[in-house]
């Protein structure tokens, strides 16, 4: 068995979004840290995309924020629509500056923006290909486990933060209780290329047979969601195409599609 590290303030588990940002803010602020992700590289997808002020605010205090606005998409307004009319719309502008914005960035860009800011302090805070398997806790200290190919490395300090999502096996780990809730509603989702007039502008259609989003990207790529009577475990773009057509009229058949997959809703 390895030793990786020697006795460090803070061991983060998980080297998602939040991960990378708390190491981030930990050196930021003269914590030494390291981060424990599986993956070696950030996730190839662009998943969850709205950034919204009160994080562009907490990239302002860390003087992240800049490579965020220069490959992202400022979101200003929102229309609600049916099938065949607009009901009305929201100005972002409206919110205090200077984020008065929702900014569109793909999880991918994100993640390697994070993990850029991250190396400029630390190169060596992010172990990659690397993943969590057991704690021991003694008096003055938490000795985390993990495996990196065929070898079990570890690493000991003062506190150990589990960052790695719903399924958090450091919660687990730790018999913390997780009393989430799932909701019956259920959509597919897709990046395709833009063919809209909307431009920059976020949509939501409220038709009688289901709800349809859809967001702006960068590189003129659109998120489209749509609300499923049933979750859809293998969708493909024809399937969320027709249900645009349907509902209310718009063809995305045959366009570019980048991303495509089903999800729930839960807490």
């Amino acid at each position: 068995m390895k030793n990786s590290a020697a006795n460090i303030p803070v061991v983060i588990v998980g080297g998602g979004p939040v991960g990378l940002f708390l190491a981030i803010a930990l050196l930021k602020n003269g914590i030494d840290c390291k981060v424990i992700e599986k993956r070696k590289e950030p996730v190839a997808d662009s998943r969850s995309l709205g950034i919204h002020p009160v994080s562009l605010e907490l990239f302002d205090e860390l003087g992240i924020t800049t490579p965020f606005l220069e490959e992202g998409l400022k979101i200003k307004r929102g229309i609600a629509l049916t099938a065949t009319k607009k009901l009305g719309e929201i100005h972002f502008s409206d919110c205090p500056k200077p984020h008065d914005y929702i900014l569109a960035c793909p999880q991918s860009t994100t993640e390697r923006i994070l993990r850029d800011e991250l190396r400029k302090l630390n190169k060596d805070a992010l172990i990659t290909k690397a993943e969590f398997i057991r704690f021991e806790e003694s008096e003055n200290s938490v000795t985390t486990y993990f495996s990196r190919g065929q070898e079990t490395q570890q690493i000991s300090s003062q506190f150990l933060i589990g960052c790695d999502g719903k399924n958090s096996q450091v919660r687990q780990a730790a018999s913390i209780h997780y009393s989430g809730k799932r909701y019956p509603d259920t959509y597919i989702m897709g990046d395709f290329t833009d063919t809209t007039d909307f431009g920059a502008d976020a949509a939501v259609f409220l038709p009688k047979d289901g709800l349809i989003e859809c967001f702006p990207l960068p590189n003129g790529m659109r998120r489209w969601v749509v609300k499923t009577r049933d979750y859809i475990s293998d969708p493909d773009d024809e399937l969320l195409a027709s249900f645009v057509k349907q509902r209310i009229g718009h063809d995305i058949s045959g366009t570019k599609s980048t991303m495509l997959s089903s999800f729930g809703v839960q807490h």
